[in-house]
């Protein structure tokens, strides 16, 4: 069975992938393709890729990672995703990170296979093709980034959905993908959707209606930038001016408070939120404290207190601009 081939680029890289996949940047004509996506359908591949010998990477990977399985052979990479006994979706990757073969069983949805591989499997490519990744939601203002990063169920979708109504645009929801450019510290852009809960989603006065979930399973749909009526995603790599940390939701408190930190502290404070931190060797794990280290030594790092309720979402997300407005005079 013939199928559509979607070229296009996340993160920095160029993909082909041989599903239509919609909402995702398309990559430019004639550039060289970095990695390759393909649904594997034909047993007897499907056969040999099992029969290598597969090792168990990590010993207890799945409270480290949300229930991924990682293993290894001497050339391959396979992640396993759990829904039952029976329902398992595997992702093989070569160790240069040039190489995605999905196996998808007939009960998952190919959606279900496409989250996961814009997620978590991308953040396992990148790692092999050592770049540095944080859990984070990044946004742009006047031509500059910040960040936000916290805990989960500290509200960093919720809180990037309430700067997109403030005029801000999406450079990357949920994993931020750096590159060193110029002395600059620049993320690259992700993909223009943003996972969020239904109740942001309506309590911004958007309609819920023919959204695509993120995962069959989950709660989270997927809201697409640039058909909502103020919400803008910013194609390409920009440079980073600040990193806030916002904290655990504040039962209460109805004031949200940005705190400097020290450079002690915020590396500290940053550190915990790698992504896909399982891939990470003692080396990676060394290469990536020093370049936190010089990010945390270059940029401001802001806590933000996060008062709870979707109440507060218009005052914390001018309060975050209002702050940085001041760091981009000061630059």
């Amino acid at each position: 069975m013939s199928h559509t081939i979607t070229h296009s680029r996340v993160y920095g890289l160029n993909l082909s992938i041989d599903r239509l996949v919609s909402n995702l940047l398309l990559a430019q004509l004639n550039v060289a393709v970095d990695v390759t996506v393909h649904f594997l359908e034909n047993a007897e591949s499907i056969r040999t890729l099992h029969q290598l010998g597969w090792q168990r990477q990590f010993p207890a990977v799945e409270q480290e990672s949300g229930g991924v399985e990682v293993w290894q052979n001497s050339s391959s990479l396979l992640l396993r995703y759990r829904r039952t006994t029976e329902s398992v979706l595997e992702f093989f990757l070569d160790r240069e990170g040039t190489q995605v073969q999905i196996l998808k069983p007939p009960c998952i949805p190919e959606s279900d296979a496409i989250s996961f591989l814009l997620g978590p499997v991308l953040g396992c490519v990148l790692r092999l093709r050592q770049q540095i990744c944080l859990h984070a939601s990044v946004l742009v203002w006047q031509g500059q980034a910040f960040m936000l990063v916290g805990p989960k169920g500290s509200g960093k979708s919720t809180t990037a959905a309430a700067l997109l109504q403030q005029g801000a645009a999406l450079l990357a929801d949920d994993v931020a993908v750096f590159s060193r450019r110029y002395n600059a510290f620049e993320v690259e852009a992700g993909y223009p959707q943003l996972r969020l809960m239904l109740a942001p989603i309506r309590s911004l006065g958007y309609s819920s209606e023919r959204l695509q979930p993120v995962l069959s399973v989950g709660e989270k749909c997927y809201v697409p930038l640039n058909s909502q009526k103020s919400w803008n995603f910013y194609e390409k790599a920009c440079p980073l001016a600040c990193v806030y940390l916002l904290k655990e939701r504040q039962k209460h408190s109805d004031i949200p408070v940005i705190e400097q930190l020290n450079q002690s502290s915020a590396l500290l404070k940053l550190t915990p939120h790698s992504y896909t931190k399982y891939m990470l060797d003692d080396e990676a794990r060394q290469r990536e404290f020093y370049f936190l280290g010089q990010l945390v030594n270059k940029l401001p790092v802001r806590t933000v207190s996060n008062p709870s309720g979707l109440d507060f979402l218009s005052q914390i997300s001018q309060v975050i601009l209002h702050d940085f407005q001041s760091v981009l005079k000061e630059r």
